[in-house]
């Protein structure tokens, strides 16, 4: 994920220090509503494509339509760097 994400997701939600930092470090995606938290990570694609999405939500009722953007463009670059290789 790009590291200004995580830049944006503490401007936006003011995570804790130890929370962003492993966030950042794992690659997660996160959000929060009022009814809780969303952790959301991707493995590698493999298979011309094919990826596995991994959620756990903890009382959040949503479905993380903020990270889809950030995903998407972190998917397509790296597709980019794979075909350059």
């Amino acid at each position: 994920m790009p590291g200004n994400y995580y830049d944006d997701l503490d401007a936006r939600l003011g995570l804790d220090a130890d929370l962003l930092g492993r966030l950042r470090n794992s690659d997660v995606l996160y959000d929060r509503d009022e009814n809780g938290e969303y952790l959301q990570a991707y493995t590698e694609s493999f298979a011309e494509g094919l990826f596995f999405e991994i959620v756990e939500r903890r009382g959040y009722r949503s479905f993380g339509a903020v990270n889809a953007p950030i995903r998407i463009a972190a998917q397509t670059r790296r597709a980019r760097q794979d075909e350059r290789l």
